[in-house]
């Protein structure tokens, strides 16, 4: 269903903004300091968050990589708690959602070469 992705988006969002707040103060110490690119970096950083949380709640919810000690089942009126926590999660850091994706890549990747060479 539709609402199902929405908690993790926003909290991507979120946590994308988060990150560039609690970093803002580097950005002022930079030796070449190009408004331009903070602002490009500004405005870009929650949008791949929030791309990489959607990337990282469809690996999951198809299966490809499992995490067996976390259920992503809602039930009746369960909070959604476990999709606020990954998508802010991959939101504040890319590269932890980068890793995932890259992990996920190389599960179906072996399947692959798996299958091609059994045949």
């Amino acid at each position: 269903p539709p609402e199902k992705p929405k908690p993790q988006a926003f909290a991507a969002f979120v946590g994308g903004l988060v990150s560039l707040l609690s970093r803002v103060n580097q950005f002022a110490n930079l030796y070449i300091f190009d408004p331009f690119l903070i602002f490009v970096n500004s405005l870009l950083k929650p949008l791949i968050g929030t791309v990489l949380a959607l990337t990282m709640f469809a690996i999951l919810e198809s299966g490809i990589v499992e995490i067996k000690f976390i259920n992503f089942e809602i039930e009746g009126n369960k909070p959604r708690f476990i999709f606020w926590a990954f998508g802010f999660i991959a939101g504040f850091s890319e590269r932890l959602a980068g890793d995932f994706i890259a992990r996920a890549e190389s599960v179906v990747g072996a399947a692959t070469e798996k299958r091609e060479t059994s045949k």
